[in-house]
């Protein structure tokens, strides 16, 4: 009985674009809410031979970077430290421009060695989702200094949790019950500071959500003004921007 009731209530809510249970937004609870600020990014790259890093692999990151590079002499490191994830992504995605490469353990400080092995002295961009969240300050600390662009999901995560950049107000946002997310308002998402990790950022939160933070994607540099190249034609969501 409770399912002939559930499932025309939710085909109802579906037009209205709200998938998923609790009724998010995005249906994948937002694990692939970077997906459309990624793929604007790589468009933006001007480097023959990009060299991208990625620190947890995923269908909406790797899959992303061998579909839009596909033209290009790309380079793909792709670091990942669960075995069947690991196992599914580098079987999905193998090709001759992409390494996917095992981590053991929750930590990811062996990217550092991997990448001076590897003679990788510059990065034009690394993608950082990788788990445990603590590990993404590691891979953060490795290539700040060498990535052209960083972007790291989840980004409210530390400033939130005190592990670095400065939380000035916090997400005020809630869920209007838990069954049902609504629109993100940019008055109601706080206010983050990042300037001690890096020169110029961009926090971007997507229109809808899959979350009640958002979550948002960091997209940050100490070598390029990353806010440039949001001046035009950015994708929709809501931003907030270094000074």
């Amino acid at each position: 009985m409770k399912k002939l009731i559930l499932i025309p209530i939710l085909k109802i809510l579906s037009l209205f674009k709200y998938r998923g249970f609790p009724l998010y937004f995005l249906p994948d609870g937002g694990m692939g809410s970077h997906r459309r600020y990624l793929k604007f990014l790589l468009d933006s790259l001007k480097a023959e031979k990009p060299i991208i890093v990625e620190a947890g692999s995923g269908n909406h990151s790797t899959g992303l970077f061998v579909k839009e590079l596909k033209n290009t002499n790309y380079r793909l490191l792709s670091f990942e430290n669960h075995q069947n994830w690991f196992t599914k992504i580098s079987t999905k995605y193998s090709n001759s421009n992409s390494e996917f490469i095992f981590i053991e353990g929750k930590s990811y400080l062996e990217v550092e060695d991997i990448l001076k092995k590897e003679s990788i002295e510059k990065i034009d961009l690394t993608f950082i989702d990788s788990s445990p969240l603590e590990s993404r300050t590691e891979v953060k600390n490795i290539v700040k200094e060498i990535s052209n662009i960083v972007c790291i999901h989840d980004a409210d995560y530390f400033p939130h949790n005190n592990m670095w950049g400065k939380e000035i107000a916090e997400i005020e946002y809630k869920p209007k019950n838990k069954f049902f997310y609504g629109k993100l308002k940019q008055e109601y998402l706080g206010i983050r500071n990042y300037d001690s990790e890096f020169k110029y950022w961009v926090e971007i939160f997507p229109p809808k959500p899959g979350y009640f933070t958002g979550p948002p994607l960091l997209v940050a540099s100490n070598i390029q003004d990353v806010r440039k190249l949001f001046e035009k034609n950015k994708p929709r969501g809501i931003y907030f921007f270094s000074n």
